[in-house]
């Protein structure tokens, strides 16, 4: 029955890794889309707005030291099925194992602040346009 609750836990982990996944590929791949001009990303006011909260968001609480609230349940579901949180953001871990060049979370922060940058021009810049406006 133990093992059952582990295994449980391990899945729920996973899931939320997955979810977390999921709102950093939102960030990027908006970014991306900006950039290269996609038409439906670019003028869709409430994707726009979404995109731009979520990057604010993890800067935000990570410049006051908060705790990701994703990374919190990764690390405590990582506890539960018996193994150990990890020392960084899941997201910073997987691209230091990717790049297999370890840098400072700090480096990662700049790095997502100037994107965060990025994004705020964009919105600026080339606000989405209204249905009257189209016409």
């Amino acid at each position: 029955m133990n093992n059952f609750i582990y295994d449980y836990y391990a899945v729920i982990e996973m899931m939320v890794i997955a979810s977390h996944a999921a709102i950093l590929s939102f960030i990027v791949i908006g970014l991306a889309l900006l950039l290269l001009n996609s038409r439906n990303f670019r003028e869709n006011r409430l994707l726009r707005l979404a995109h731009l909260f979520a990057s604010v968001y993890v800067v935000v609480t990570t410049l006051i030291g908060m705790m990701f609230p994703v990374k919190e349940l990764e690390a405590y579901f990582s506890r539960e099925a018996g193994g150990a949180p990890y020392p960084n953001l899941i997201s910073v871990q997987w691209l230091q194992d990717f790049l297999g060049n370890p840098a400072p979370e700090w480096a990662f922060l700049l790095i997502f602040i100037f994107l965060t940058g990025l994004i705020w021009a964009q919105y600026k810049l080339r606000p989405p346009q209204s249905e009257q406006e189209k016409s």
